[in-house]
């Protein structure tokens, strides 16, 4: 059974786009809400702490996150943070699209996420 990925913009679901560049345009909006929301622990900067966190989350039918879990922390406060800008998801005004069973029926689509903390 073949379930396509999740869409967080309107722009991107553009019938003439082609799939990699729906994704593609997808994966920038998503790259740059981190960049405009994530905010470094001040402890981990303290600590110059630097890693990678893995948030996991579902996109449920209705286009909101649910489900956020960490899975992989590296401390001083970089989880919690990675997982507050997930669930900010909740309050923009557009939604992930749902994936879409044999392109048609809406799904829940589990997706995990790397956020990367690297010092200034």
């Amino acid at each position: 059974r073949f379930v396509s990925m999740m869409r967080l913009s309107p722009s991107c679901n553009q019938v003439e786009l082609k799939y990699a560049d729906r994704k593609k345009c997808s994966d920038k909006k998503l790259r740059d809400f981190l960049k405009y929301n994530l905010r470094y622990p001040a402890l981990a900067l303290k600590n110059k702490t630097e890693g990678t966190v893995l948030v996991q989350f579902i996109v449920e039918k209705n286009g909101y996150v649910s489900d956020v879990k960490i899975l992989e922390d590296i401390g001083d406060g970089c989880g919690a943070e990675a997982r507050r800008v997930v669930e900010m998801m909740n309050n923009m005004n557009q939604r992930w699209s749902p994936g879409l069973q044999k392109g048609q029926v809406p799904v829940r689509v589990q997706y995990t996420l790397p956020v990367v903390f690297i010092g200034r």
